[in-house]
């Protein structure tokens, strides 16, 4: 290289130097925000919580509503043809109706009263029983006594605390069976008590009522519960165990059942065969057998718990 050539190069050398950025120090400021030693990274926005959307009825429009008042007044009428196409009527409206219907119940004049409940468990939906929970704690005991057949109706578990505070503080006897039979046909042995009590003091009387909410307790919480009213020494107590875990006991409940197939008492004998051919054999339970019937089936039932152990 020339020595010309030399001075025209190291000129183009410094410009280049010159304009190349200079090394960032550890820390500094050329170090992006998020990396320099002992910061932190920059926090996303916050998401603004919207606000839970409060539930409301379905509106009816203006003479929808007429219509659904003329409709409610007809379902007393005198002519049941009228009464009829009243109900139809309001059937055709959906949940959107309950408040009217819920708001014509009466307790100094029940009159109107069943067909209103006919007209209202014929529109629930499982989407209306948030809606009509809080009637459980109505001023109206008509209304409280409804308003718990129709969540068991609407089968939604959504309510099940609702019932469970409801049943703490209701006082009348019939709104309170009707609240423990909603928790039992969901599935809720809060209403196990009351459900015991209640096949205690009338079995016979209302025994698929009682039957059909015991179904659906089915389990271990239940059949655990049940055992241990099976192991006192109260007969009617026993009685009352084996018919409800004939529907709500497991397995686990056979080696307890199975003593009572000795019992000298033939409603506990019975009620023994009747649990055993439930729970293994899923067979609906036996209303009355004739002693001879008994004698074979209970022979029978201890070759089978026997072969079980």
């Amino acid at each position: 290289m020339t020595q010309a050539g030399r001075v025209c190069w190291i000129p183009a050398l410094v410009l280049v130097l010159a304009a190349a950025p200079a090394p960032a120090q550890a820390g500094g400021a050329g170090v992006p925000p998020r990396r320099r030693a002992g910061l932190t990274a920059e926090r996303p926005p916050r998401k603004k919580k919207g606000k839970k959307k409060k539930l409301r009825w379905p509106k009816l429009p203006p003479a929808s509503k007429r219509k659904a008042k003329a409709w409610i007044y007809n379902l007393a009428h005198k002519n049941p043809l009228v009464a009829r196409k009243a109900e139809g009527n309001l059937e055709t409206l959906g949940p959107a109706v309950l408040p009217l219907l819920l708001s014509s119940m009466s307790d100094t004049l029940p009159v109107r009263n069943p067909a209103l409940e006919k007209a209202a468990l014929a529109v629930v939906r499982k989407e209306a029983a948030p809606l009509l929970a809080p009637f459980l704690f109505h001023h109206l005991v008509s209304v409280r006594r409804l308003v718990s057949r129709l969540l068991a109706r609407a089968g939604n578990r959504e309510v099940l605390p609702a019932l469970r505070k409801a049943l703490a503080k209701e006082k009348d006897p019939k709104a309170r069976e009707g609240i423990i039979l909603a928790l039992c046909s969901m599935g809720d042995t809060a209403g196990l008590p009351g459900l015991f009590a209640l096949a205690r003091g009338d079995f016979f009387g209302r025994r698929e009522e009682i039957l059909q909410a015991a179904r659906a307790l089915q389990g271990k919480a239940a059949t655990q519960w049940l055992l241990a009213r099976l192991s006192g020494k109260d007969r009617k107590d026993q009685i009352t165990a084996l018919r409800l875990l004939a529907l709500a006991g497991s397995k686990d409940a056979v080696p307890a059942v199975a003593p009572f197939l000795d019992a000298n008492n033939h409603a506990l004998a019975l009620e023994a065969i009747n649990t055993l051919r439930s729970i293994v054999d899923g067979k609906k339970p036996m209303k009355h057998i004739s002693v001879f019937q008994l004698i074979q089936m209970r022979r029978e039932w201890k070759a089978r718990v026997g072969g079980m152990k």
